[in-house]
């Protein structure tokens, strides 16, 4: 993911108040994200229907098999979608 990205990212997550920044103490030139009490809230609602779309998974699949469709998520990611975002930022 490039600066600018992040950034952006950042900029919506500050204006939907999910986070507030502060300066880093001990090195001025960094800023230090903190999720607001609405930020935790929305963290945990995140959590929730993550965990929700697994134990879907779990009564289809089986636990067994919905932890290999979790590996095998990561692996893809790992090797096709990480790469593929390293070679369009190389155009960028």
């Amino acid at each position: 993911m490039t600066r600018a990205a992040i950034s952006r990212q950042i900029k919506t997550l500050l204006q939907r108040q999910y986070v507030y920044q502060e300066p880093d103490h001990g090195d001025r030139r960094r800023m230090l994200l903190h999720l607001t009490e609405r930020g935790m809230e929305i963290e945990a609602i995140v959590t929730e229907r993550v965990q929700l779309r697994f134990d879907g998974w779990v009564e289809v699949f089986g636990e067994v098999k919905a932890r290999e469709i979790l590996t095998f998520i990561q692996a893809f990611d790992a090797k096709v979608v990480s790469r593929s975002k390293t070679y369009a930022h190389q155009y960028e």
